[in-house]
């Protein structure tokens, strides 16, 4: 089929270069003769040329085609008839004698003795296989050497990765109020604890500086941990002083609901949760939207702080997050506990009523305070400046301070810089409670 499309294409071809060939050709009328009548006759055409001029056309256009097969085929026929030398006249050229054949009588000459190799003078040692055996073994000991480093070095490096990971997670741990997020946080942080482990166990990785040391230490302690979730938990469910009776309940089901939390608790835990449960029941029994916080208080195991308080040994509470949970006259105990331990003295909470906003009367080098306590949700405004600048004279104090959990607006700032009233937002305290010695 393909040698088909070829000879059509050629033949087309040709009657192309020769309808061209005739348009060309035939503008020139050729050659002519005049005869003895006087009539003119062409003599001579170009029409013979119109049949040939489209061999020549096809010939060269093949020829380009082919040009590199062409060259070859030169090359290979110059190959036969090589270029004779050129002689010079004067010069002679001597013809080397054929040698003469060896006559049959002449004797032939006895061959020499094969030499045998000349052994060397300092011949390299050959090693014993033990010797090589060694070499091997220390070799294998090097690269594994090399390797074990190699691997200390990088699991160092994620080790060191996991550090702050941890560190948040504990950190989040404390200050959990819901037994879901305590939950999912404690596994989070076992699972990189095991993996601490594991590094410290199979490649020699140092953790010591790592949080494994605290997460031991709540592993052991995790009944007290336990204790101060529900703690927290509680504080959570009160509002405005009191404890919600639906907010505890709701609590309480999350703890029932998180088998991994049950599993991690003491039996000191476990009566907690059944002694609150009996009060939820009893009051939704009643009907009673709110909880005696007295009872709650009196769980065996529960608040610590506050038995301790009673025993006069009072523990700090240093988390900010839960100081935000207090209501406002557990706020004030706090800030009066804050103020003893940063170096105040006759530090006294004042009657609720007619203290016209100053909540703690304290003494410091010979300076008497009045401070007023405000723990809010928001920032505050210029009210409390106001009301403690009357209650420092009512007390007969040399200064005023107003003690809040959050901060204070611009017109609060200035309000107290004109009537000489120091401001304790949350960084103050901050700074207050990493005073405190542990």
């Amino acid at each position: 089929m393909k040698k088909i499309k070829l000879f059509i294409r050629g033949v087309v071809r040709y009657f192309g270069f020769a309808v061209l060939g005739s348009i060309i050709f035939g503008m020139f009328p050729g050659t002519s003769e005049v005869k003895a009548d006087g009539t003119k006759v062409l003599k001579e055409t170009y029409s013979n040329l119109v049949l040939i001029i489209p061999i020549i056309l096809e010939l060269i256009r093949w020829a380009f085609r082919c040009r590199n097969k062409i060259f070859e085929m030169v090359c290979n026929l110059a190959a036969y008839f090589p270029v004779r030398d050129t002689v010079l006249e004067d010069e002679t050229f001597e013809i080397d004698p054929q040698p003469e054949p060896p006559s049959v009588c002449e004797e032939k000459p006895e061959a020499e003795p094969e030499r045998e190799p000349e052994a060397d003078p300092d011949p390299e040692p050959v090693p014993h296989p033990e010797e090589v055996a060694r070499a091997i073994a220390a070799a294998k000991l090097e690269e594994e050497a090399r390797k074990r480093e190699a691997d200390r070095e990088y699991y160092t490096y994620k080790a060191t990765e996991l550090i702050m990971p941890m560190q948040i997670l504990l950190d989040e741990i404390e200050t959990s109020a819901s037994a879901s997020v305590f939950s999912k946080q404690y596994q989070e942080l076992q699972e990189k604890a095991n993996e601490l482990v594991r590094y410290r166990d199979t490649y020699d990785v140092d953790i010591s500086q790592t949080p494994i040391v605290q997460f031991e230490t709540l592993t052991q302690n995790m009944g007290a941990a336990i204790t101060g979730l529900i703690e927290r938990s509680i504080r959570k469910a009160t509002i405005h002083g009191r404890i919600k009776t639906d907010k505890l309940y709701d609590t309480l089901l999350d703890f029932e609901r998180k088998f991994n939390i049950k599993s991690l608790m003491s039996d000191e835990n476990k009566a907690i949760i059944r002694t609150l449960w009996d009060i939820v029941n009893s009051a939704k029994y009643q009907e009673r939207d709110n909880i005696d916080r007295t009872k709650v208080y009196e769980v065996n195991g529960l608040f610590a702080k506050r038995k301790s308080e009673l025993s006069g040994n009072p523990v700090m509470e240093k988390s900010l997050p839960s100081v935000d949970a207090m209501d406002g006259l557990d706020f004030e105990k706090w800030c009066a506990d804050l103020l003893r331990k940063c170096g105040y003295q006759n530090v006294e909470i004042t009657k609720g009523s007619g203290d016209q906003g100053t909540d703690i009367v304290a003494e410091k080098d010979g300076v008497r305070y009045a401070i007023q306590c405000k723990c809010y949700s928001s920032n505050l405004d210029n009210t409390p400046v106001q009301e403690i600048t009357a209650g420092k004279t009512l007390y007969h104090c040399q200064v005023g301070a107003v003690m809040t959990n959050r901060y204070f607006t611009q017109g609060a700032k200035e309000l107290a810089e004109a009537n000489g009233i120091l401001l304790w937002d949350r960084d103050n305290l901050q700074e207050m409670l990493d005073a405190v010695p542990v």
